[in-house]
């Protein structure tokens, strides 16, 4: 049984994870996602519900059904024909992401850092909702794109330190690779530090997050 391994050319950590891996005598697949679908191939066939086919590269093949777990240790996107449109590169990315990610995430083995779960996880609200369900001390918070909302949830007693300044978190897009189930543009969060109804009306031009001090006391 073979571990598949999803991690870029260049990672140490991954190559001291294949040095040991291969030292207990079990077989190692490694790729990176930007060998798809140029110099990564896939060949899957679903029946009676099981997806079965192969992997293969110049030097190396494995098949689906030997694959007993997958690390998806941060791999690069996919990479096409540099020949191809602006276009023809996003439907292609699109099948690449739904076609080659979704036979991998389908398959019924031991995942580290599953694809579905990472997408998931890059949503602050639902990290915030799953962690209040856990027990955590999560701070108020507001998104909202009305300044008027923004202004009223400053006001509110948690919502601001002694200086009357507000902690605001704004969405600003990055590329994000090496998600198997992610779109092309990703999110990142920034922090910048406001007067809300002090002259500062980027409220009203995206969605903003507010979010209050959390009180360690509560």
């Amino acid at each position: 049984m073979t571990v598949l391994i999803l991690a870029r050319e260049f990672d140490p950590t991954a190559d001291a994870v294949v040095e040991a891996v291969a030292q207990r005598q079990v077989p190692v697949f490694r790729t990176d996602l930007r060998d798809f679908p140029r110099w990564l191939g896939l060949d899957a066939e679903l029946r009676d519900g099981r997806w079965s086919g192969r992997l293969w590269t110049a030097y190396r093949e494995v098949e689906l059904g030997d694959v007993r777990s997958i690390w998806n240790r941060n791999p690069s996107s996919y990479v096409f024909l540099p020949t191809m449109t602006t276009a023809e590169q996003d439907f292609a990315y699109r099948e690449a992401r739904l076609g080659f990610g979704g036979v991998l995430a389908s398959l019924d083995v031991l995942w580290a850092n599953h694809p579905n779960r990472c997408a998931d996880a890059i949503f602050k609200p639902y990290q915030w909702t799953v962690a209040a369900e856990c027990g955590l001390l999560v701070a108020d918070t507001v998104i909202t794109n009305d300044p008027a909302s923004a202004l009223r949830f400053h006001r509110s007693a948690r919502c601001h330190d002694h200086q009357g300044v507000g902690s605001v978190r704004d969405h600003r897009e990055r590329p994000a690779e090496g998600r198997l189930h992610q779109a092309a543009d990703g999110r990142r969060c920034g922090r910048d530090r406001v007067r809300v109804g002090h002259g500062d009306d980027s409220a009203g031009v995206r969605a903003q997050i507010l979010r209050g001090a959390a009180d360690r006391d509560r």
